[in-house]
């Protein structure tokens, strides 16, 4: 991540890449890592399945990494074991897809049928504690401000609609959201009405068990370092935020060092 931190961090606001669901916390890393019982990282859920295999196929297949594990080639049991969670997983998704009743009006766009489908798998109870979703385009090194209005609507209809539906099947206590971006953008416009890469950018946090408000003063447009806004807050306090009062894990083995939490998550 380019920038050094995060230049504000409104909490109340509708965005998101990341979807974190309360529970045990089971990874290495803050975004991706390994987890304890091995599960899907990441689907679609159309082709969440044994591809091309009608159902003799499916019932051999799942015969054989349901027989017993061989005790003599590790190696083997390990794929009759991978094998066994990732047919066990298609199952439940697919059960839920079919029986999935979403509460919410999602509107017609990528960044929305991602989200439905992290509601669906949060609702079957995966296991999966952290979600990840991106939405492309922010780079908008010209003809900025037609694209970046179009992106952010998206951005705030997609979890709006998401919001709305977790909070209907009784998960709004239980979901956090946050945004961030891979890079800022800088103040001046260039020369083709777009602006280039910038430092400081913002953070966002949005659901039931954020704490409403902005963190740290408004970023100035004339005192800048370089021709980019000065960041006031180090994202990695955000992060170790989320960790300890959110996913309840010491942030110092991720982060390699203690940073100062935010009053960002309610009590």
């Amino acid at each position: 991540m380019p920038n050094p931190g995060p230049n504000l961090v409104p909490r109340q606001s509708l965005g998101t890449r990341l979807a974190w669901e309360r529970g045990q916390f089971r990874y290495n890393t803050p975004m991706c890592g390994r987890f304890t019982l091995r599960t899907p990282s990441g689907v679609i859920v159309e082709q969440f399945h044994l591809r091309g295999a009608d159902d003799n196929l499916q019932a051999v297949v799942s015969t054989l990494v349901g027989a017993e594990r061989q005790q003599a080639n590790p190696l083997l049991g390990f794929v009759q074991t991978s094998a066994s969670s990732a047919l066990a997983a298609s199952q439940r998704v697919r059960a839920q897809v079919r029986e999935y009743d979403a509460q919410a009006d999602y509107p017609d766009s990528r960044l929305a049928a991602k989200m439905r489908i992290v509601a669906q798998l949060i609702e079957a109870e995966m296991g999966t504690r952290i979600y990840y979703v991106e939405l492309d385009g922010f780079d908008t090194h010209s003809r900025q401000a037609g694209a970046q209005a179009g992106l952010l609507r998206q951005l705030g209809d997609a979890v709006a609609a998401f919001i709305h539906d977790v909070a209907a099947h009784d998960h709004a206590n239980r979901v956090l959201l946050m945004i961030f971006s891979e890079f800022g953008r800088r103040v001046k416009e260039n020369a083709s009405a777009g602006t280039d890469h910038g430092a400081a950018a913002p953070m966002f946090l949005a659901g039931c068990p954020v704490q409403s408000g902005l963190v740290g003063p408004h970023p100035s447009l004339t005192d800048l370092e370089g021709g980019d806004l000065r960041h006031h807050t180090d994202f990695r306090q955000v992060y170790a935020t989320v960790l300890e009062q959110w996913l309840h894990w010491k942030s110092e083995s991720i982060l390699d060092r203690r940073y100062d939490t935010l009053p960002l998550v309610r009590g």
